[in-house]
């Protein structure tokens, strides 16, 4: 008993020693101001910025619980460790510093935030060995492999789903790949539409063929692609775990690999996808992944078989096969079959550029020119900003490993001298797909460690080898795993990370967004339809797609007019539907209009076009603008809105008198309170009045709210051309 009393003393008082309590002040105190400063702010991947943000509990917990935990595993390891702790001290340490220059200087660049990010990571790479030193058993390992993945998996299918369902993702390019397969699957080769060509005159995607069988067993397109994107980016982390395990025979070790790869920021991003949603070069990550671990292993058959795979997928990551080729034959000293796969896939690339994409496009292959070119608008300074932030967004939560690593800098520089040479500086950026080749060789540098030396067949490791390999390999792997999970905290995007979209990204379509699934329902697979450009994204099942930009018109036009992306205003396809006649309007709410091919009059039709004459006037009849005349307006108080403001409905007829040369709108004025509403679009958006005859009468109903002791004076209110 007086042994265990004075053991209990003695930890008590090397825990209360000066350095200790230094190294807890330190890493407490630095930890909690860094989390406070950046927790409160998003990051925009985009435009490399910060901006505020409005607090969230999620942020509040983490400010709270990362200290505490800090805090208890200090006061457990701390007296048999103090040395490590120490040490591990001194990068958290600098989130004071850090915090205290964001806080004063209001800084929007993100250079504070990716300080901060690389002390993280320098502090995992400090207390690695003590993570390293766990001993950790099969089923924990497993339990929580297996339930990060599925966690993200589901979390990267509902930020699509949901995205989708807000209208954020628009045709190009998930619309083309869902046209694209539904083609294939009913027998018309990867024709696209709105393209009037094969998607292979966009990009050489031979490998998006394995995709086609889901589509004929009736999955939906947009479905495939979904569950592909998703299951393609985290996928490799099966590759990745089986890998470590067969190389350490620890369990820790594969857990680690495994949320190294799983909670890197890129997948979330690409995910996102900036209105994508998915591109088929996301295809290529598992067949990359695949033939470098398999030549890790020493088994180049089935990794040329894997990387030639890859190729298919896409041109431009044949340059990516033809770096791996060559690093094959000087790193690997395997010259026959290196110098082959450089050759065969340089010679692929020459033949998807020159030949097959001129082939099925028609004309010569656009990528260069289109993003290649120099900006005008792009200074050299901002291209220097944007390239450096993106760069060290690719390398913290990797912990600055690839660095040490020429093999994986060598596979990774075609992907990345792609992205950083694009005239555009938005593509450098981490929601974009150019770079993505690139992820699974910067991977490779955690995995393999620092450059060595070969070793031949003979050179057999002794037990004390790879028992020194495997404790390096987990500190790697800790010090990734760490880096990978603040990183994706930051500068990950969706429900995990901590730049969550909000609620409604497209709020100008949030009406539409209400509308659009009455209206899907009510299309049948067997029609045509003509759409704006994120509304078509949703008509990808039908046997006939456009979009406004095609001259070709189906027997559906349904169009957004502030769904503008295409070169062609959404509205000149009701311009152009009803000059080529027998179109009714089956739905219109100023912006969101539909119409179908029916020479019969529908309900809507006959009651924004009224046949009958408009009651007696309450106005004299005016011009409002030249060939529009407004013929009455009529008023009536149709109740109280819960906060007291009075609702009044308006009724507007028009008659055209001469030809409109403009598609106009109007707006309402009421000149005793001083306010006006608008602007509309006559006849509710679904008549422009380019396509006005003279002698034909139109209708609007509008209700607006006025407060309630100014509903009076109803007269007053006019209508006016809108500027």
């Amino acid at each position: 008993m007086p042994a265990r009393r004075t053991s209990a003393a003695a930890g008590i008082r090397r825990f209360t020693s000066p350095p200790l309590l230094t190294s807890a002040v330190l890493i407490l105190g630095g930890t909690l101001a860094a989390l406070a400063t950046f927790s409160h702010v998003r990051f925009d991947w985009i435009a490399h910025r910060l901006h505020p943000a409005p607090p969230t509990p999620r942020h509040d917990a983490m400010t709270v619980a990362v200290p505490l935990a800090l805090f208890i595993g200090f006061i457990v390891t701390a007296p048999m460790l103090r040395r490590r702790i120490i040490r591990a001290a001194r990068p958290l340490a600098l989130g004071l510093p850090i915090a205290l220059v964001q806080s004063l200087a209001d800084l929007h660049a993100p250079w504070m935030l990716y300080a901060w990010l690389a002390a993280i990571s320098w502090a995992a790479y400090c207390a690695a060995p003590l993570i390293a030193s766990i001993r950790l058993p099969k089923r924990p390992a497993l339990i929580v492999t297996i339930g990060l993945a599925a966690i993200l998996i589901a979390a990267g299918l509902a930020l699509q789903y949901d995205l989708w369902a807000a209208l954020e993702f628009g045709y190009h390019d998930i619309g083309l790949f869902a046209r694209a397969l539904h083609s294939s699957a009913h027998g018309r080769g990867f024709w696209v539409d709105s393209l009037g060509r094969s998607l292979f005159g966009e990009h050489a995607a031979f490998a998006l063929a394995l995709l086609t069988p889901f589509c004929r067993l009736g999955v939906p397109p947009f479905d495939v692609l979904a569950f592909a994107s998703v299951i393609s980016l985290y996928a490799p982390a099966a590759l990745i775990a089986t890998w470590t395990w067969r190389r350490t025979n620890s369990w820790l070790a594969m857990l680690l690999s495994s949320i190294a790869w799983l909670m890197l920021p890129f997948h979330s991003c690409l995910i996102w996808a900036n209105g994508y949603g998915f591109h088929e070069v996301y295809l290529a990550v598992p067949f990359l992944f695949a033939g470098y671990l398999l030549g890790e292993s020493d088994r180049f058959r089935g990794a040329s078989i894997c990387m030639l795979a890859a190729m298919m997928v896409r041109e431009d990551v044949a340059l990516t096969v033809a770096a791996w080729g060559a690093w094959v034959a000087i790193g690997r000293r395997r010259p026959a079959l290196g110098w082959t796969t450089t050759v065969v896939a340089a010679g692929y690339f020459a033949t998807a550029v020159l030949w097959i994409i001129p082939y099925f496009r028609g004309a010569p292959y656009p990528h260069f020119s289109f993003h290649y070119a120099a900006g005008a608008d792009v200074t050299d300074a901002q291209r220097w900003l944007s390239s450096s932030s993106f760069v060290l967004a690719l390398l913290i939560p990797l912990a600055f490993q690839p660095l040490r690593s020429s093999a994986a800098l060598w596979l990774a520089t075609p992907s990345i001298v792609e992205t950083l040479l694009v005239a555009n500086p938005e593509l450098r950026s981490l929601c974009y797909h150019y770079y993505t080749p690139a992820i699974p060789a910067l991977f490779l540098a955690v995995l393999r460690g620092p450059d060595r030396i070969t070793r031949s067949k003979s050179d057999v490791p002794s037990n004390a080898q790879r028992r020194r390999s495997t404790r390096r390999l987990t500190m790697r792997l800790a010090a990734a795993a760490v880096a990978a999970t603040s990183a994706h905290y930051y500068l990950g995007v969706g429900a995990l990370g901590g730049n969550p979209l909000p609620p409604d990204p497209s709020a100008r379509l949030a009406d539409t967004r209400i509308a659009l699934p009455a209206i899907r329902a009510q299309v049948p697979a067997a029609a045509t339809v003509t759409a704006s450009y994120r509304v078509a994204a949703h008509f990808t099942y039908v046997d006939r797609l456009w979009t406004v930009a095609n001259d070709a018109l189906g027997d559906w036009i349904i169009i957004d007019d502030r769904d503008d992306y295409d070169r062609v205003p959404p509205r000149a396809a009701l311009v152009r539907a009803h000059r080529a006649g027998e179109y009714q309007p089956i739905h219109a709410d100023g912006h969101f209009v539909v119409l179908r091919r029916d020479a019969q009059p529908s309900a809507l039709a006959r009651q924004l076009r009224p046949e009958a004459p408009p009651p007696r006037a309450s106005t004299q009849p005016r011009e409002l603008a030249p060939g529009i005349q407004l013929i009455a307006i009529e008023t009536r108080c149709a109740g109280t809105a819960r906060y007291g403001a009075a609702l009044v409905d308006v009724t507007l007829h028009w008659q055209c008198t001469a030809a409109i040369a403009k598609d106009l709108r109007f707006e309402l004025k009421h000149e005793a309170t001083g306010r006006s509403w608008g602007p509309y679009y006559f006849a509710a958006g679904a008549y422009p009045t380019m396509v006005w005859a003279p002698g034909e009468r139109f209708c609007d109903r509008i209700r607006i709210e006025l407060p309630a002791d100014r509903s009076e004076g109803l007269e007053s209110l006019t209508p006016a051309v809108a500027p």
